[in-house]
């Protein structure tokens, strides 16, 4: 123990002679360390976290893609597309269709101001596709997914508790969403958050589209996500768990690679502002001294 106090004062006192090599020595490790905390981050968000859903490797993420056009890629999916699979699938437990939709969410007479909320219009299935429940209330059901149908809503644990105060009753209630009043019949775990953390609020998609929209094939703009049935194993060679008519308009991806750049996207974008925020101050504070 003695040996090692004498050779940190001699390490102090070399290091107060040769200031300026000090001052180097530090940046660079600050430097390299932010550099490794960063890369981890995204190496553990893009690809070692496992995706926060019962049997992940259930889940697949399916497109659309023009067969008829010559190295046509994957695309996003008509929703009069994804109803028709949803009917004639057999190798899927649950199929369900997704797309962030901001709402503006009323305030009331309490003094609680009107406010821009991020949210997600889905079919009724996501959450049975997904493996999750609302911790408080139901999902959604299949007759509530129509248009004309009764406004039905389900809350982030978030909105919850910043909106609500985490009130119990709140089930039965009511949230007023782009000058429309919604029933409140769930709400979320903590932590849930999909396409990404940030939705707040999710409702039938058929009650936010008009009739036209439900049945246009050219308006591309839902994910949609499958669960594949017990039994059903799905692989590149094999193609048999997609119906028939649509095989040669299919192309399928593995939700865990979907999921990985689209979650691993934003937090990268987080982690690289951070890291250049950082590099920018110490290039200020060098500077200056």
């Amino acid at each position: 123990m003695k040996g090692i106090l004498q050779d940190l004062r001699y390490a102090t006192r070399t290091l107060g002679r040769t200031p300026g090599f000090t001052l180097v020595a530090l940046l660079t490790l600050a430097l390299g360390i932010g550099a490794n905390s960063s890369i981890f981050s995204v190496i553990n968000a893009a690809l070692l976290k496992p995706l926060p859903y019962p049997n992940p490797d259930r889940l697949m993420l399916l497109y659309e893609r023009d067969v008829a056009a010559e190295g046509s890629g994957p695309n996003i999916v008509a929703l009069a597309n994804f109803l028709d699979w949803q009917k004639e699938s057999r190798a899927f437990a649950a199929m369900a269709a997704e797309r962030q939709n901001p709402f503006n969410l009323g305030g009331n007479d309490r003094g609680i101001l009107p406010e821009r909320v991020d949210g997600t219009i889905c079919s009724w299935s996501l959450f049975a596709a997904l493996g999750v429940q609302p911790m408080l209330g139901r999902a959604f059901t299949a007759a509530e997914d129509r248009h004309g149908a009764p406004p039905v809503a389900i809350l982030s644990y978030g909105l919850w508790q910043r909106r609500f105060g985490g009130a119990r009753d709140i089930l039965g209630g009511q949230i007023r969403l782009d000058s429309k009043n919604y029933n409140i019949v769930g709400v979320m775990p903590p932590g849930f958050g999909n396409p990404e953390r940030k939705v707040e609020v999710w409702v039938p998609v058929q009650q936010v589209l008009g009739t036209e929209d439900i049945a246009s094939r050219g308006s591309h703009q839902f994910y949609v996500v499958g669960r594949i049935r017990d039994g059903a194993l799905p692989n590149r060679r094999q193609r048999n768990w997609i119906p028939s008519r649509m095989r040669s308009t299919c192309n399928t991806r593995k939700i865990w690679w979907a999921a990985a750049r689209r979650y691993g996207r934003w937090r990268r974008k987080e982690t690289a502002v951070a890291v250049l925020h950082s590099w920018f101050c110490l290039r200020q504070w060098a500077v200056c001294c």
